[in-house]
């Protein structure tokens, strides 16, 4: 999984701490501190997913009170979106372009899979 740049993001974690990846998040003004991030799954995590319907999560309490956690594949349920319809259709339109362009996905297929297939 790497971390995902979305529309709604204003802060980046990690940002001059070399030690740790950059994580674009968004984060909500508000009592209860909410941060939001994504991970975008490659074409092999997408089909662990897709075959075992599993997502494992790891957090770091430091041995401290456990902070509630949330997760979904559907940033809806996180953040209200503005989107419209044909921006959606454009950002799959794109993603499916990234999934065709990705070396795993080429290698999983061989040298037969097309690499001009969406252009």
């Amino acid at each position: 999984m790497t971390p995902f740049r979305f529309e709604e993001y204003n802060i980046i974690l990690g940002k001059d701490q070399p030690e740790y990846s950059q994580l674009p998040a968004y984060k909500e003004n508000s009592a209860d501190g909410e941060l939001i991030y994504c991970f975008k799954l490659s074409f092999l995590e997408r089909l662990q997913v897709l075959f075992t319907g599993k997502i494992w999560t790891g957090v770091l309490t430091y041995n401290k009170p456990f902070q509630p956690t949330f997760n979904s594949v559907f940033k809806d349920d996180l953040i209200s979106s503005k989107i419209g319809l044909i921006r959606r259709l454009y950002l799959f339109i794109d993603d499916m372009r990234e999934r065709i362009d990705d070396n795993r996905f080429r290698r999983s297929f061989g040298d037969d899979f097309p690499s001009h297939g969406l252009n």
